[in-house]
């Protein structure tokens, strides 16, 4: 800024989107948790999950809808 240089460290981040039934949401994210955490007691930069529900689901290949088509 204005002549002065400056050094910007910034995190590399990556968003996965991942559709599952609800049967299979707490083993997602179980294995989410247990790859990503650095550590025992995790990091700054480690991510997060946000869980939100899927209105509906079509498979474009047949037009199955629901449950089925995840």
């Amino acid at each position: 800024y204005r002549g002065h240089e400056y050094r910007v460290d910034l995190l590399s981040k990556a968003e996965l989107q991942i559709l599952v039934n609800d049967d299979f949401v707490e083993r997602t994210v179980d294995a989410i948790i247990g790859s990503a955490r650095t550590g025992a007691e995790g990091n700054i930069g480690d991510g997060k999950i946000v869980i939100l529900p899927a209105v509906e689901t079509i498979r474009i290949s047949d037009g199955l809808r629901g449950k089925e088509a995840v």
